[in-house]
């Protein structure tokens, strides 16, 4: 069974449950409006002196489905948890698991491009000599140093400079990289199936046929963490040569740098 994306006059969309029977109001004014951006998936509301639930106290949560599923990242981007929504079941009649999953996923794909869009400044094939100089020297004690010739420090500098300068040249000789490329990658646990994009994002879950008849919330939360995980492992992105090329020139920079800096505070 794989992901499926469903069409607004389709209905097995969750917005859309037609004659489907809603759950129990447990009380509550079913006279009051219900907003656009409300989550009808939403536990209840059993009052003040109640405890949250987990995903009430998780604010980072990215759902799926409408709250049918909510996914939590670690602080690297990897799958920290998984939360199925305590009113799913095999028979509720909600939209399938697989496309809840599958849109919380492509939210999460478009949270970390925010995220990089924001924190990376794109330099280009230019270079601030005279910042990253700077960035070197910054904090750099001559009384701390154990160099024995300070005349090092500018030897250093002066290949700092020549691997930028090489740095520049090949990026300008190479112009556009080639794009990287990797199989769909896939990992099981279990019957549960997580299938990564070519990229290693996550895409897509898949459950062995008639497994969810039985599954509880708690045993897919678990699987489609492990299976991420081995996943997320196995993925390899292949590279082109011209990549890597580019990619030493960063690294002797890093090292240089570094050099500079540990030098220049006496370790």
């Amino acid at each position: 069974m794989t992901s499926s994306w469903y069409g607004d006059d389709d209905p097995m969309r969750l917005g859309d449950i037609g004659d489907v029977a809603p759950p129990p109001s447990y009380g509550l004014d079913e006279s009051a409006d219900v907003t656009e951006d409300e989550d009808l998936l939403a536990p209840p509301s059993w009052g003040a002196d109640d405890e949250p639930t987990d995903a009430q106290r998780q604010p980072s949560a990215i759902s799926g489905g409408r709250g049918l599923v909510r996914i939590w990242l670690d602080d690297d981007g990897s799958l920290a948890r998984v939360r199925v929504n305590d009113l799913w079941s095999p028979q509720s009649g909600f939209a399938p698991l697989e496309a809840a999953f599958a849109e919380a996923f492509q939210k999460m794909a478009v949270q970390k491009l925010e995220v990089v869009a924001q924190s990376l400044e794109e330099p280009g094939t230019e270079f601030d000599l005279e910042a990253l100089q700077a960035e070197a020297l910054e904090g750099f004690d001559p009384e701390a140093t154990t160099l024995q010739d300070p005349s090092e420090v500018d030897d250093l500098l002066d290949q700092i400079e020549d691997n930028l300068r090489r740095w520049e040249e090949r990026q300008r000789e190479i112009g556009e990289l080639p794009a990287a490329v990797a199989t769909r990658t896939k990992a099981s646990s279990g019957p549960v199936t997580v299938i990564l994009d070519r990229f290693g994002g996550l895409a897509e879950v898949e459950f062995t046929p008639g497994w969810l008849e039985d599954a509880t919330g708690v045993a897919i939360e678990k699987l489609v963490v492990r299976a991420a995980r081995k996943a997320l492992v196995s993925f390899v992105l292949r590279v082109s040569p011209e990549q890597e090329e580019l990619e030493s020139f960063r690294a002797e920079h890093d090292r240089l740098l570094n050099l500079v800096l540990n030098r220049g505070n006496g370790r």
